[in-house]
Protein backbone atom coordinates (compact mmCIF):
# COMPACT_ATOMS: atom_id res chain seq x y z
CA UNK A 1 0.00 0.00 0.00
CA UNK A 2 2.83 2.39 0.86
CA UNK A 3 4.35 1.84 -2.57
CA UNK A 4 1.10 2.93 -4.20
CA UNK A 5 0.43 5.94 -1.99
CA UNK A 6 4.00 7.21 -1.76
CA UNK A 7 5.43 6.13 -5.13
CA UNK A 8 8.19 8.56 -6.02
CA UNK A 9 7.85 10.41 -2.71
CA UNK A 10 10.42 10.27 0.05
CA UNK A 11 9.37 10.43 3.69
CA UNK A 12 12.79 11.40 5.01
CA UNK A 13 11.85 15.06 5.35
CA UNK A 14 10.00 16.21 8.47
CA UNK A 15 7.79 18.62 6.52
CA UNK A 16 6.72 15.88 4.10
CA UNK A 17 6.14 13.44 6.95
CA UNK A 18 4.13 16.04 8.90
CA UNK A 19 1.97 16.78 5.84
CA UNK A 20 1.40 13.06 5.19
CA UNK A 21 0.37 12.43 8.80
CA UNK A 22 -1.92 15.48 8.79
CA UNK A 23 -3.58 14.22 5.61
CA UNK A 24 -3.96 10.68 6.92
CA UNK A 25 -5.17 11.47 10.42
CA UNK A 26 -6.15 15.16 10.81
CA UNK A 27 -5.24 14.72 14.47
CA UNK A 28 -3.99 17.75 16.46
CA UNK A 29 -2.06 15.45 18.82
CA UNK A 30 -0.09 14.06 15.88
CA UNK A 31 0.48 17.57 14.49
CA UNK A 32 1.77 18.77 17.86
CA UNK A 33 3.94 15.67 18.35
CA UNK A 34 5.60 16.35 14.98
CA UNK A 35 6.24 19.94 16.00
CA UNK A 36 9.03 22.17 17.22
CA UNK A 37 11.16 19.64 19.12
CA UNK A 38 11.41 17.25 16.17
CA UNK A 39 11.97 20.17 13.81
CA UNK A 40 14.96 21.29 15.89
CA UNK A 41 16.27 17.72 16.03
CA UNK A 42 16.01 17.59 12.24
CA UNK A 43 17.89 20.90 11.85
CA UNK A 44 20.66 19.74 14.16
CA UNK A 45 20.87 16.34 12.49
CA UNK A 46 21.22 18.08 9.14
CA UNK A 47 24.00 20.29 10.49
CA UNK A 48 25.96 17.27 11.78
CA UNK A 49 25.43 15.13 8.71
CA UNK A 50 26.15 17.79 6.10
CA UNK A 51 28.34 20.34 7.89
CA UNK A 52 30.16 18.20 10.50
CA UNK A 53 28.32 20.13 13.21
CA UNK A 54 29.85 23.47 12.25
CA UNK A 55 27.28 26.24 12.66
CA UNK A 56 26.71 28.19 9.46
CA UNK A 57 24.52 31.16 8.61
CA UNK A 58 21.81 28.97 7.10
CA UNK A 59 21.46 27.05 10.39
CA UNK A 60 21.36 30.26 12.42
CA UNK A 61 18.73 31.87 10.19
CA UNK A 62 16.54 28.76 10.28
CA UNK A 63 16.76 28.09 14.01
CA UNK A 64 17.59 31.37 15.75
CA UNK A 65 19.97 29.28 17.88
CA UNK A 66 22.52 31.27 19.90
CA UNK A 67 25.60 29.25 18.89
CA UNK A 68 28.28 31.52 17.40
CA UNK A 69 28.83 31.28 13.66
CA UNK A 70 31.61 28.82 12.82
CA UNK A 71 31.53 27.03 16.17
CA UNK A 72 30.76 23.34 16.48
CA UNK A 73 27.26 22.62 17.75
CA UNK A 74 27.27 20.93 21.15
CA UNK A 75 24.45 18.52 21.89
CA UNK A 76 24.07 17.75 25.58
CA UNK A 77 22.64 14.69 27.27
CA UNK A 78 19.60 16.83 28.10
CA UNK A 79 19.14 17.56 24.40
CA UNK A 80 19.36 13.85 23.56
CA UNK A 81 16.88 12.98 26.31
CA UNK A 82 14.45 15.61 25.05
CA UNK A 83 14.75 14.40 21.48
CA UNK A 84 14.20 10.77 22.50
CA UNK A 85 11.08 11.79 24.41
CA UNK A 86 9.86 13.81 21.40
CA UNK A 87 10.42 10.88 19.04
CA UNK A 88 8.65 8.52 21.44
CA UNK A 89 5.72 10.93 21.76
CA UNK A 90 5.43 11.21 17.98
CA UNK A 91 5.45 7.43 17.56
CA UNK A 92 2.77 6.99 20.23
CA UNK A 93 0.61 9.78 18.77
CA UNK A 94 0.80 8.29 15.26
CA UNK A 95 0.10 4.80 16.60
CA UNK A 96 -2.95 5.97 18.56
CA UNK A 97 -4.25 7.98 15.59
CA UNK A 98 -3.80 4.97 13.30
CA UNK A 99 -5.62 2.69 15.73
CA UNK A 100 -8.39 5.26 16.14
CA UNK A 101 -8.81 5.67 12.38
CA UNK A 102 -9.03 1.87 11.98
CA UNK A 103 -11.81 1.77 14.58
CA UNK A 104 -13.68 4.60 12.80
CA UNK A 105 -13.30 2.84 9.44
CA UNK A 106 -14.85 -0.35 10.86
CA UNK A 107 -18.03 1.44 12.00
Amino acid sequence: MGNIIFRGKRLDNLKVLRNAMETLFSDPVVRDALGEELWMLNQRRHLYVHKRGLVDQEYLSRTKDKVPLGHRLVVTSYDVEGYLIAVKSAIIAIDLAAKSSKNVARM
